[in-house]
């Protein structure tokens, strides 16, 4: 980055070109959430390079990610002259405060773990091949790995945000709630999920919280953190090559770049599922559930009918299981408990239908087998739930 003293030394050519007039300033977007202070994330015009942009920062501005492959942009720290020079850039087409975000806000029951109610014992999505081959990238609080349902199929990928961001796995303790490894065990679990030999990774959002948890570990995260996780999956499966799917459970009120990002990993090839959210609103109003491309999931009860906080409308693509459903939990290798409800556990479970799906199928574009997903689903009460094919 250069130092602001030597702006007085730019040609007016140049200055022409990184900060147009008054009138022009790249605008501001605020959340009406809680943000990261003094954070934003920069949406850079197409075909701006970032490098070259990023190089004529002034001193003081603080770059924390560069979204090569998720997002044309960046985010940084930026207050003062540091920020009105962003927003007076040629480069730059908006900016967006960084939003915080609750990762998993997951309620469970007290009642004893017992079967699945006979709706979901007869539901097609209790069917269990096994998803070998496949690569499901859980981008939430993290996974508490060594849980028995995972059979030593679920890793660590990367965690970003918090005091820092690190690519080994955290000492995970008993009763720590950001490990949780419920919404996993429904996608990948051997006794509770659908996809019982697919591969699990957990990329762990952090944001530093409060006083009581210091290093973010209170289930919440930046939205540039979220961003990067995406990022590093797009990296990542490009890498292997193997067939890949994100699960996504956040959900927030309209956020373009967490729209795009969602967007960029599906063109990447890779299959995205989002929850619908639990607002019992229009989803068309929440990202990333409004990604058309993406498959969104609402939540259905036992009878089939909907779960009363699940969103709803025309860019929900499926419904699954949503209530009292028993997953693995934190507080021992072998525990488990029941969710009261949430479009999070749906979503998990269309997850590990997709996997289960390229094991049998092959792998397809995300746009075909989300077209197969629907073709080959049953409707419950005016839902489209879908099924094991």
């Amino acid at each position: 980055m250069r130092p602001t003293f030597v702006l007085a030394f730019l040609t007016s050519s140049v200055c022409s070109v990184l900060s147009g007039p008054v009138g022009d300033k790249a605008p501001i977007i605020k959340r009406a959430a809680l943000v990261k202070p003094n954070s934003y994330i920069i949406k850079l015009k197409d075909g701006v390079p970032k490098s070259a942009h990023i190089a004529g920062l002034l001193s003081g501005s603080k770059v924390a990610y560069t979204y090569d492959r998720a997002f044309q942009g960046y985010s940084a720290q930026l207050e003062g002259k540091a920020l009105e020079y962003v927003r007076q850039s040629k480069d730059v087409e908006y900016i967006i405060q960084d939003e915080i975000v609750k990762l998993q806000d997951i309620s469970t029951s007290s009642a004893q773990v017992t079967t699945r109610n006979a709706w979901y014992e007869s539901s097609p999505l209790v069917k269990r091949v096994n998803g070998t081959g496949v690569d499901v990238y859980q981008i939430d609080t993290g996974i508490y790995t060594a849980h028995t349902q995972f059979g030593g199929r679920a890793k660590w990928g990367a965690t970003f945000g918090g005091v820092r961001t690190f690519l080994f796995e955290p000492v995970q303790q008993p009763t720590d709630i950001t490990f949780d490894p419920a919404l996993a065990s429904l996608i990948v679990g051997s006794t509770y999920g659908v996809a019982t030999r697919a591969n699990i990774t957990a990329i762990k959002g952090r944001s530093i919280g409060s006083i009581r948890h210091p290093f973010g570990d209170d289930g919440s995260a930046n939205l540039s953190d979220v961003i990067q996780g995406i990022n590093w999956v797009i990296t990542t499966a490009a890498s292997t090559g193997r067939p890949s799917i994100i699960s996504l459970t956040v959900t927030i009120s309209g956020y373009q770049p967490f729209d795009n990002a969602v967007t960029n990993a599906i063109n990447a090839g890779i299959h995205v599922v989002v929850a619908a959210g639990d607002q019992n609103v229009d989803a068309s109003t929440i990202s990333p559930a409004r990604v058309t491309v993406a498959v969104t999931v609402g939540a259905v009860v036992a009878n089939g009918n909907k779960l009363s906080t699940s969103n709803f409308g025309s860019v929900v693509d499926v419904w699954g299981p949503g209530k009292n459903v028993p997953v693995a939990w934190i507080t021992s290798p072998t525990a488990a408990v029941n969710l009261v409800g949430t479009t999070s556990s749906a979503a998990s479970n269309v997850a590990g239908i997709l996997a289960v799906a390229i094991d049998n199928h092959g792998n397809k574009s995300p746009a075909a087998l989300q077209a197969d997903l629907k073709s080959n689903a049953q409707t419950v009460n005016g839902f489209l739930i879908p099924k094991v094919w």
